[in-house]
């Protein structure tokens, strides 16, 4: 008999008695004992196994004294090393373990236990453990009733455990195989989840079978993620007490789920309602991420009266959030473009300033008759130029006012002589003023045209389609210049205030950093649980901000690719985003109608303001002093609201529904607004879509 048959022979015989032997005996003797962990080496000359002694546990479930050491001969085939794990013998983890067991670590052996992928003799794995269902009732129940019982404020904070301990107390079931138990479960304790999570709920109840475990994207990411609570010292101390007694929500709340205490003592209830409704709770807050959300002195926008105005120009001076000039490659802002602004600094003295007695005018275009319906529009920051993005993947630009298009001549219009020193030739095309372009059409998406966007100097357009791409149109040539090729359908595309940069959302969840002068991107940002629906460019272009439909505002460094900010609190998918032009609040709008205004520099809250549900983009845009800011409501309106006064007000808790943030609001009769901007006077301009039904 050959020893690989004597050893499979030794493998096969599992109803032996063991054999407990003293170190260095040969005489077996029987045993009840049976074996806690066994390891697998050879022997110095690598020809036969050998055992390798630890410690055993009785079947009673006590532990045998280390002078009776269990020896158990392991299968292993000859010329096979040692196994290791990140470089460390299985053998001396396997002792690790043993040892932990010995001395009634539980915890820690558990720990290290699923670490190292371990698994004691007679147990089943971690994930396939058995669960006891009326015990896990019974815990729940618990948990509800003294949830019940406690004060307002601590309920409010100890709700937000709810939602996590039910969903993996389901996912433990439902991968046990009992899918008639789950739906008991299901039906059970349904009715006690917050409200704000109706939508995860309505989704788990689908999953009944493990098999579907692995292809549920909700399940995977509460699986691969933990859950982000904040509680007060109060609320934790109770929440330390209650799973003392209550081991199986214990295990729960210690391996899925983050809490992070804050100082502060209970919060209002109101608030926490807001807070109570992301899709992986609350992010871990890390202070140690500085965002330099200061602009830069090109970037910075004079307020209309003189005394802000001189204000305005000392801040350039002694604005230390602003990033360095050498932090990031940006080109420098043309010539014409810097005049133009000046020449709106001028004008901005005679502004009147839009407020609650002084409200601004507004001028809406109404697109009408577009072959298969306005998907997207753009206001250039002049308002000179209007583009429009069609379902049929055709894309439009027209001219405001007198303005007209210009367009380059072709090669073979170009009198050029390359013996001629003085190149300084007109190479646009001259019209007769009854003749001159007013329009321009371009062609080439082969899906609906999602977003345009403008370039600072005009000259260039950016769109995005459901096709897959994103385009660059040259507008005075009349052509497309590059092509960017994403992985799926494009959501969103925004280019920076420089014109080099932009960014796009992709329906794979990811959000791709582009340079023009690249055909590929050069960063990918991944965080995202969720397609991203809006997407916003910090005014220093070295930060990038989406909101997706994992409810999440988050800003990315565009230098180092890092997520700085993550801002949770919305209920529903995120359709608006906007930086106000200080770069210090972020304005965001989602599905369900609420309006909520983030503070950068201290990574809160600042206010939230419901208003009316809309499932379509929503336009955000600031005035130019920064003050007001515009949102395109749905159902035909038009809605201002007032920085300044949450600026000027208490900021220390976050206000719902403030007084003053509403200022005015204006309806339409039939068109929805898809963009807009402010003029430099005391204008609005806007552009939607006749609603035709």
């Amino acid at each position: 008999m050959s020893d690989t048959e004597g050893v499979e022979e030794l493998a096969s015989v599992e109803q032996l008695t063991n054999f407990d032997v003293p170190l260095g005996s040969e005489e077996p003797r029987s045993s009840t004992s049976t074996p806690a962990l066994a390891a697998l080496v050879n022997d110095s000359n690598g020809d036969q196994p050998i055992a390798v002694e630890y410690a055993t546990i009785a079947t009673d479930g006590t532990a045998i004294p280390m002078e009776g050491i269990q020896q158990m001969v392991v299968v292993q085939q000859p010329e096979v090393e040692p196994q290791t794990l990140n470089g460390v013998d299985v053998n001396f983890l396997a002792s690790m373990v043993q040892f932990c067991r010995n001395a009634g670590l539980k915890e820690t052996e558990n720990m290290l236990a699923k670490e190292v992928g371990f698994t004691v003799a007679g147990e089943e794995p971690d994930d396939q453990a058995a669960l006891d269902y009326d015990e896990a009732c019974q815990e729940f129940t618990k948990m509800i009733n003294l949830l019940d019982s406690m004060f307002e404020n601590i309920r409010a904070e100890f709700s937000t455990l709810l939602f996590p301990v039910f969903a993996h107390l389901y996912i433990k079931i439902v991968n046990a195989g009992d899918s008639d138990f789950a739906r008991q479960f299901m039906t059970k304790f349904v009715s006690h989840i917050p409200v704000t999570h109706f939508a995860q709920v309505d989704l788990l109840k689908y999953v009944t079978q493990p098999v579907q475990v692995q292809g549920c994207e909700l399940v995977q990411n509460l699986l691969e993620h933990q859950y982000g609570v904040r509680l007060s010292k109060s609320c934790q101390k109770q929440l330390d007490t209650f799973l003392s007694k209550n081991p199986i929500i214990q295990e729960v709340i210690r391996e899925n789920v983050q809490i992070d205490q804050v100082d502060s003592q209970a919060r209002n209830v109101p608030y926490m309602d807001f807070f109570n409704g992301g899709l992986l709770g609350h992010p871990p807050v890390d202070k140690r991420q500085k965002v330099l959300y200061g602009v830069t002195r090109e970037d910075i926008v004079v307020v209309g009266d003189k005394k802000k105005k001189k204000d305005v120009k000392d801040a350039k001076k002694k604005d230390s959030n602003a990033p360095p000039a050498d932090r990031l490659p940006i080109p420098y802002v043309p010539e014409f473009v810097l005049e133009e602004r000046r020449q709106a600094y001028r004008e901005a003295i005679k502004k009147g300033r839009i407020t609650a007695d002084n409200p601004p005018s507004v001028c809406i275009y109404s697109a009408c008759n577009t072959n298969g319906g306005l998907s997207s529009a753009e206001i250039s920051e002049n308002c000179a130029y209007y583009a429009l993005g069609l379902n049929d993947g055709s894309v439009q630009v027209r001219a405001l006012g007198d303005d007209h298009i210009r367009k380059m001549k072709t090669s073979s219009k170009l009198d050029i002589s390359l013996n001629d020193d003085d190149m300084d030739i007109d190479i646009f095309e001259e019209f007769p003023p009854e003749e001159k372009p007013l329009k321009a059409s371009f062609t080439g998406h082969s899906g609906a045209v999602t977003s345009t966007c403008f370039s600072p100097d005009r000259r260039v357009l950016l769109t995005s389609s459901l096709d897959g791409t994103s385009r660059l149109w040259g507008i005075e040539l009349r052509r497309n210049l590059v092509i960017y090729r994403h992985p799926a359908a494009v959501y969103q595309t925004k280019l920076s205030n420089r014109g080099l940069y932009f960014a796009s959302s992709c329906a794979d969840q990811s959000i791709h950093l582009w340079s023009t002068e690249r055909i590929n991107p050069i960063r990918v940002f991944t965080e995202p649980f969720g397609a991203t629906h809006a997407l916003d460019f910090h005014p220093n272009c070295n930060y990038v901000i989406g909101g997706s439909n994992d409810r999440n505002v988050r800003m990315w460094d565009i230098v180092s690719g890092a997520c700085v900010r993550n801002f949770t609190g919305h209920k529903s998918g995120i359709r608006g985003v906007k930086t106000s032009p200080d770069g210090r609040h972020i304005v965001s709008f989602s599905e369900d109608g609420a309006l909520c205004v983030w503070d950068i520099g201290q990574q809160k809250l600042v206010a939230v303001q419901q208003c009316d549900p809309c499932a379509a983009k929503v336009p955000i845009q600031f005035s130019r002093d920064g003050s007001i800011f515009a949102v395109g409501t749905p159902h035909w309106g038009l809605s201002f609201f007032s920085l300044d006064s949450l600026v000027t007000n208490d900021l220390s808790e976050p206000k719902v529904d403030p007084p003053g943030l509403l200022i005015h609001q204006y309806l339409t009769k039939r068109t929805t607004v898809m963009d807009l901007t402010f003029h430099r006077r005391n204008l609005v301009i806007c552009i939607g879509a006749l609603d035709q039904k």
